[in-house]
């Protein structure tokens, strides 16, 4: 695993790099979005389901499916917007989420209250 992630992160171009940890048992694009994340927060965002359905509703993307190619494409939405508003690709990703259970998670109840 680690000569795996080693070779990942060493990786220039990013559809390699999200293959090769594509290729670590249990790891599609979401959970390796989250260890691009995690180790760079600053130019990786996590991929999820409430992101791109923000980014839907906002007229960004029009495709629902979490695919390689898609994958680069979210990549590049989410460093323009984090270029435009001074702020890390994960506080996009983050913003996206929040965006998300605000005005379009209509179902969402608080279990705590």
């Amino acid at each position: 695993m680690i000569s795996q992630t080693k070779l990942a992160f060493s990786e220039k171009d990013e559809l390699k790099k999200i293959k090769i940890l594509k290729e670590l048992k249990g790891v599609q694009i979401p959970t390796a979005s989250a260890i691009l994340s995690a180790v760079n927060p600053e130019i990786y965002p996590i991929i999820d389901e409430r992101c791109l359905q923000s980014l839907t509703d906002l007229g960004m993307i029009k495709w629902k499916t979490i695919t390689e190619n898609n994958w680069i494409e979210y990549l590049n939405i989410i460093r323009v917007l984090s270029r435009e508003n001074n702020k890390t690709a994960r506080e996009i990703e983050k913003g996206l989420f929040a965006y998300n259970r605000i005005n379009l998670d209509k179902e969402y109840t608080n279990l705590y209250k």
